[in-house]
């Protein structure tokens, strides 16, 4: 049976995985934490994908049926745990952070808050193989359009190998997928393979576009049953085509990918 979860759970699960009593400073010990350089681009990339989930749940609260005063309560506690990733604190030992900004006085209220949440946006929860699953699927693919160039048309090739690379990044080091900022890099994917489908390559004339085309578009079905969203549609570029929508809407914070058909309710 599917594991489920939301943005508060995540956010909240997080902050409790980093709340380690460390003397270290806070970029030190996250860089560490995230097995990134500090200050690098991946590790602004992770500080932004925290601050942006944080952005997120306030969104989401928006929608939840909550008295007022309990959503402002809960919108103040989101923004002290976003304070544990500003400037000031990334510089101050990061025990400061832990026990200002993640203490269960901040954290508590905000995971609390996970039931309600799920009744708005809820997606699977990915086990250990199946992220591994996952990884793999994006591995296999990106090594397959190294050896594979386009001429005119290269620039979706690379697309594609960007989309990929920042999608993988974002699942083994935040692990964060059916919401916000990962589900951007599935979109520019999706949106590379579309780009390409426009075009209609004819195998004769056009064999590697074909082929990529192809390629990619096994690999996103295939990554869809991971992510546990049924594939009922026989047309594997209508299907694409309404996963590419769906995420659009949970960027714009419509709903979650449960906007495409799934096996199963949270």
């Amino acid at each position: 049976m599917a594991t489920f979860t939301d943005p508060a759970r995540e956010l909240t699960d997080l902050c409790m995985a980093l709340s380690d009593q460390s003397n270290e400073r806070g970029d030190a010990y996250l860089a560490q934490r995230f097995e990134v350089s500090v200050w690098s681009t991946q590790f602004f990339q992770i500080i932004f994908a925290v601050r942006a989930k944080a952005d997120d749940l306030k969104s989401v609260l928006a929608q939840v049926e909550l008295d007022a005063d309990h959503t402002s309560e809960a919108v103040e506690h989101i923004n002290q745990i976003q304070r544990a990733f500003s400037p000031e604190a990334l510089q101050s030992p990061w025990n400061h952070a832990v026990n200002k900004f993640l203490n269960p006085q901040h954290v508590n209220p905000v995971k609390f808050l996970s039931s309600s949440v799920r009744r708005v946006v809820c997606y699977p929860k990915l086990n250990d193989a199946e992220i591994k699953q996952l990884k793999e699927q994006l591995d296999e693919l990106a090594a397959w359009l190294m050896e594979h160039q386009l001429q005119e048309q290269d620039f979706i090739r690379q697309a594609l190998l960007e989309g990929i690379g920042q999608l993988r990044f974002r699942v083994e080091r935040i692990g964060w997928l059916g919401w916000g900022y990962t589900v951007n890099s599935l979109r520019d994917v999706i949106g590379a393979y579309l780009m390409l489908h426009h075009l209609k390559p004819d195998p004769g004339i056009a064999p590697v576009a074909s082929a990529i085309l192809k390629k990619t578009a096994a690999t996103m079905v295939a990554l869809m049953g991971i992510l546990q969203i049924a594939k009922e549609t026989v047309d594997t570029a209508d299907f694409v085509l309404k996963a590419y929508r769906a995420a659009t809407l949970t960027i714009e914070g419509h709903q979650g990918l449960s906007g495409l058909p799934t096996s199963a309710t949270c």
